[in-house]
C-alpha cells in the first residue's frame, strides 16, 4: 500500500514487510513569505517548508522537499510525470500485495 509520510517528506512503499523504499515526491508551493518560509501542498497535505536553499521560489512552483527544506525545483511537466509514475508504482504494488 502506498502512503505518504509528510513528516519525513517521503513516499513509503513496503516491500514484503521487510524493506522500505523512500522516494522524493513533488510538492506544489502554496505559500512563501519574505523570510523564505512557507508551505507546500504535498499530496493534499499542507507542509511547512523552508525555501532558503533555493532562489526565486514562486507560488505554484513544484519542489522536492527533504527534512523540511525545499532542495530542488521541478517544472510542471517533470512534476506531473513523476506523480503519474508514482501512482503506477502504487497500483502495481497493490496488485502484488493481493
Amino acid at each position: 500500500m502506498l502512503r505518504c509520510d509528510p513528516f519525513f517528506d517521503i513516499l513509503l512503499i513496503p516491500k514484503k514487510e521487510r524493506t522500505i523504499m523512500c522516494l522524493g515526491i513533488p510538492a506544489k508551493v502554496i505559500e512563501v513569505n519574505e523570510s523564505k518560509q512557507g508551505k507546500v501542498d504535498y499530496l493534499g497535505t499542507k507542509i511547512k517548508t523552508n525555501f532558503s536553499l533555493l532562489e526565486d521560489i514562486q507560488l505554484g512552483d513544484w519542489v522536492i522537499v527533504h527534512a523540511g527544506f525545499a532542495i530542488s525545483v521541478l517544472n510542471e511537466e517533470e512534476a506531473q510525470e513523476t506523480l503519474s509514475l508514482l501512482r503506477e508504482m502504487a497500483a502495481a504494488q497493490e496488485t502484488v500485495d493481493k
